[in-house]
């Protein structure tokens, strides 16, 4: 009977951590249902501070393509520099 009593505990705690878990799923689809993404340009996104440098149409060079997609810029080239 105790083994039992363990048994349905640990199936209430997954049970929880189930609800919970699609509950987060379905408010965070809720939120983004009218959002539309531009894959090409990223205003939100975070960069890493690579070295790995790119000339786009505007002109200017952004440290790598991330930073270029985060200023909305397409067509960039890569300039192969090196990171030392």
């Amino acid at each position: 009977m105790r083994k039992m009593s363990k048994y349905g505990k640990g199936l209430f705690i997954v049970g929880v951590g189930a609800v919970i878990g699609f509950g987060a799923i379905a408010h965070n689809q809720e939120a983004t249902a009218g959002l539309v993404i531009d894959e090409d340009c990223l205003p939100g996104v975070d960069c890493l501070d690579v070295w790995d440098p790119v000339l786009c149409p505007n002109g200017q060079v952004y440290s790598n393509f991330c930073y270029a997609a985060k200023a909305c810029q397409k067509g960039c080239v890569w300039l192969g520099g090196d990171i030392w």
